[in-house]
């Protein structure tokens, strides 16, 4: 990804909101839905939607990840 992307704390692009996937620190997969001041809301399945700490986002993940696996 580019580096002149405007970042939040956690580190995560907010362009990316809604294009691209994370990871949290346990494992769980899903779509950057939503980014709030502490929260990340991540969806893992079809209308299925979770809220995780931001800093809980261990890694993202390039847009398509979700359907491969």
């Amino acid at each position: 990804y580019p580096t002149a992307q405007i970042l939040d704390e956690a580190g995560i692009p907010l362009i990316l909101v809604g294009k691209a996937e994370g990871v949290t620190n346990g494992g769980i997969l899903g779509r950057i839905t939503e980014v709030s001041e502490h929260f990340v809301t991540l969806e893992v399945a079809a209308n299925v939607a979770i809220r995780v700490q931001r800093l809980q986002v261990a890694q993202l993940m390039p847009k398509g990840t979700l359907k491969t696996s």
